[in-house]
């Protein structure tokens, strides 16, 4: 084994240690540890290249990881409760279940597009817990114009306040949010019950009976009801 064989022989004994013993990467590890045989087997580099490319030695290493790493993430995002970001994951292992990857480009542009197609249901589906939060403190203001107990003289000014940043509300739901958001997800519409599953839930750390009541204020808000 000459000098430069040594070498490659170290660069991929490096790869495989840094998965070896990991329970997160089973599937890469034995593809590296395959590997690293064959190339330790190997007469010369030359034959080693030629059996890399006759097995898809260096194919089956990326595969491997792509299916160890979607298989982690899918399992935490399930433990999480969070299903559409595990979306993704399990699109992924379904793909390498369904096809066998003859090179590197082709694994990496089917992941990608994937990825990209999920990157947009995530989005949607955190569009509205997202607006709701960033718009509590509106609907705080949006109450106390309404409800606040103030000489009776204020009374008009402060519900033309109100219905003002109604309007604003409205306007920035039907003119931007939906249309921005139909661009990506065509039949988006806001689900205001999913608000209420552990993903979303979770981002208001406040009792029931005030997000129930935020819920209702939004909606109007947004002039959907």
């Amino acid at each position: 084994m000459d000098q430069r064989h040594q070498e490659y022989l170290a660069y991929y004994e490096a790869r495989l240690r840094n998965v070896a013993g990991n329970p997160l990467y089973p599937h890469t590890e034995a593809a590296e540890r395959a590997l690293c045989d064959a190339l330790r087997s190997a007469p010369t580099l030359e034959a080693f290249r030629e059996r890399l490319e006759r097995e898809k030695l260096e194919v089956a290493c990326a595969v491997a990881r792509v299916r160890d790493q979607a298989t982690a993430r899918a399992a935490l995002y399930d433990e999480l409760e969070e299903p559409v970001r595990a979306g993704p994951e399990k699109a992924v292992l379904a793909l390498l279940d369904s096809r066998a990857f003859t090179d590197v480009q082709s694994l990496t542009e089917a992941v990608g597009a994937i990825e990209g197609e999920w990157r947009q249901r995530i989005a949607a589906d955190e569009t509205l817990i997202e607006e709701l939060w960033s718009d509590w403190k509106i609907l705080e203001d949006v109450e106390e114009c309404e409800q606040a107990i103030v000489p009776h003289a204020w009374h008009p000014e402060r519900l033309e306040r109100a219905a003002r940043e109604r309007r604003t509300g409205a306007e920035h739901h039907h003119q931007v949010t939906l249309p921005e958001t139909r661009k990506f997800i065509p039949d988006y519409q806001p689900d205001y019950q999913a608000l209420w599953q552990v993903r979303h839930r979770r981002k208001m750390p406040l009792a029931d009976p005030i997000v129930q009541r935020r819920i209702a204020c939004h909606r109007r808000y947004r002039g959907i009801d």
